[in-house]
């Protein structure tokens, strides 16, 4: 299902309304240009429909059209870039690293 995703500068989000309800991604751009994608929301009553990863796809992909570096604080939007390493490139380097990834016992 395709999702219409809306960017709000202003508000600081990624955004899909659907059904009378409203899912974001909240991002705030830091000092040094880059942006933390901090907070992913889905109202219950349209959960379960691809919506929060349609949002995400987008919120990269403008990081990456835009040439910044993307802070995933939301452990959603970390799992998402885990899972889609062709997003590796616009993620901070002091948060990439995948799932499979243990630390050694050395």
């Amino acid at each position: 299902m395709q999702h219409s995703v809306i960017h709000d500068p202003e508000r600081r989000r990624f955004l899909v309304r659907e059904l009378g309800h409203e899912a974001y991604l909240e991002y705030y751009e830091l000092p040094d240009g880059s942006l933390d994608y901090s907070h992913t929301y889905t109202p219950n009553e349209i959960r379960g429909r691809g919506i929060a990863t349609a949002i995400i796809r987008q919120a990269l992909e403008y990081a990456r059209t835009k040439g910044k570096q993307v802070i995933p604080s939301c452990p959603f939007v970390q799992t998402y870039a885990d899972r889609h390493r062709e997003y590796a490139p616009v993620i901070a380097e002091r948060w990439r690293h995948s799932r499979d990834e243990s630390p050694s016992d050395d």
